[in-house]
């Protein structure tokens, strides 16, 4: 979970460097039937203008079940401020751009209000969002990478055995980030050298307080650890027995031990950019 946590902020981070505004940003993810791919496309959609999920095949039921997902996240990032406004009073609100501004002025969603966030209700709004804006719908589906070429924040996280992402997928007249997680790389290296186009791998945590070690043999500098090292260390710290790292992992995961890893101190260090091997 602190893996994916470190990488969004990596990611936006990287974003924000290279000019790529996330409330306007066309956000793609590849192999976004798995697991950690997933995860980023539901953590980032209410941040982003539209989300496109790039799967195999678009009969999909993992690939429709994530689409549901995504458009329950951003659902709940409306409704939320919306529950705080008649508990607390208040005006409760929260101006967002982008995919959650889009859903917060149709018809679907005044007719879904008060409907509580599941993937059934984002199944359902989602439908109703597609019959109101056909193409213009901020959440896609889509079965060939070519999908990309609309995408200026991208997450690859699929498991081909060959890259996937080459020149011809990509816009060539904005800014592109990619954070790309799959082993062997989604992204070929002609589409990585690119001079619009920054590739990222994740992100490199900064151990708290003055750790001096170095991990020898890893493309680390002194204190710094990969994510997943660095959960182990905060949970042993934090005395939690929740386990963040086996089976599968969720955004309620990610929420958590996010705010847990800056209490302690670890912090985001740098973008990762060489693999471990």
């Amino acid at each position: 979970a602190l893996t994916v946590a470190m990488g969004l902020q990596a990611m936006r981070e990287m974003a924000a460097e290279k000019g790529v505004a996330l409330p306007t940003a066309d956000f793609a993810a590849v192999g976004a039937t798995g697991n950690i791919c997933s995860t980023y496309a539901a953590m980032i959609a209410p941040q982003v203008a539209s989300v496109t999920l790039i799967g195999r095949n678009l009969d999909d039921p993992r690939l429709l079940r994530v689409a549901a997902e995504v458009t329950s996240a951003a659902y709940e990032d409306l409704v939320r401020p919306l529950r705080r406004k008649r508990e607390r009073g208040g005006t409760g609100e929260r101006r967002r751009g982008g995919l959650v501004e889009a859903i917060a002025a149709s018809r679907a969603f005044k007719e879904m209000t008060g409907r509580p966030p599941s993937v059934e209700t984002g199944a359902a709004l989602l439908a109703a969002l597609r019959a109101e804006m056909g193409e213009a719908c901020p959440v896609r589906i889509a079965g060939q990478v070519d999908a990309l070429r609309g995408a200026n924040l991208i997450v690859c996280a699929s498991n081909s055995l060959t890259t996937l992402v080459g020149p011809a997928h990509l816009a060539r007249d904005r800014s592109v980030v990619i954070c790309d997680i799959s082993t062997p790389a989604d992204v070929s290296p002609e589409a990585a050298r690119l001079d619009n186009v920054t590739v990222m791998l994740g992100g490199i945590v900064k151990v708290p307080g003055r750790a001096d070690f170095h991990l020898r043999g890893l493309p680390l500098q002194r204190g710094e650890a990969y994510a997943c090292m660095s959960e182990t260390m905060l949970i042993g710290l934090t005395g939690i027995t929740e386990n963040f790292s086996a089976g599968h992992i969720t955004a309620h995961q990610v929420r958590k031990i996010a705010p847990l890893a800056n209490l302690h101190g670890f912090a985001l260090s740098q973008a990762m950019w060489d693999r471990s091997f």
